[in-house]
């Protein structure tokens, strides 16, 4: 059960809560902020009716995490994931553990600072229709979060909406492997850069492009 109080260093304020199930590593952490490696199948937070009890992100990163240092400004009572992840994708996310970091993170994602890369493995091999195809430069003006000496030349584009709004995605093919299993006895792993967050964007745009 999660016990010790101490909320200028030393360890996190005690919460009613069992430590979750699950293990979240750290891939780096100092006294300000943190980023996790968030496990699939995992959410970040639950729902108004905390249907997911201590099954979140948010539970488990008081275990995860070491407290800032005594004397650091403005701590939080727990870390705060500055973004989410939705509950089937696994990958990198950012936790603040003081009041200044997460102002500081959260502008940097809403100027488009942080830049978001993810990849995924497609059942069977995605079409790719030359009239789709774009610039890495194009993508760029688009307002995607590109690096044009990076991110390799050419680039799909899907600009179909989702839900009744706008909702863009530029992907390309990085891999293929054989699989016995697979459609068309192939897996293909992408790299998908979205300009728009809508909910389960980059499923939904992948199996559109699949299909």
């Amino acid at each position: 059960i999660g016990i010790q109080y101490r909320l200028h260093g030393g360890y996190y304020p005690g919460f009613d809560t069992h430590k979750p199930p699950f293990e979240v590593p750290v891939v780096y952490e100092d006294d300000h902020f943190a980023i996790v490696n968030k496990p699939a199948g995992i959410v970040c937070y639950s729902q108004r009716d905390d249907s997911h009890g201590i099954m979140t992100i948010r539970h488990a990163l008081p275990f995860a995490l070491k407290p800032p240092k005594r004397g650091t400004s403005e701590i939080y009572r727990r870390p705060l994931a500055v973004h989410r992840l939705d509950k089937p994708t696994s990958g990198l996310l950012i936790v603040a553990k003081t009041k200044p970091a997460l102002v500081n993170l959260s502008n940097q994602f809403e100027q488009r600072i942080v830049k978001k890369t993810y990849t995924a493995i497609v059942n069977g091999i995605p079409s790719e229709p030359l009239e789709c195809s774009i610039t890495a430069e194009e993508a760029l003006i688009l307002g995607v979060d590109l690096d044009t000496e990076t991110d390799g030349d050419r680039w799909q584009l899907i600009d179909h909406t989702l839900d009744g709004k706008s909702a863009v995605t530029v992907w390309r093919p990085l891999k293929y492997g054989k699989s016995l299993k697979a459609k068309d006895s192939t897996l293909t792993l992408v790299e998908l850069k979205p300009k728009t967050g809508r909910r389960h964007q980059l499923r939904r745009h992948m199996f559109e492009v699949k299909e």
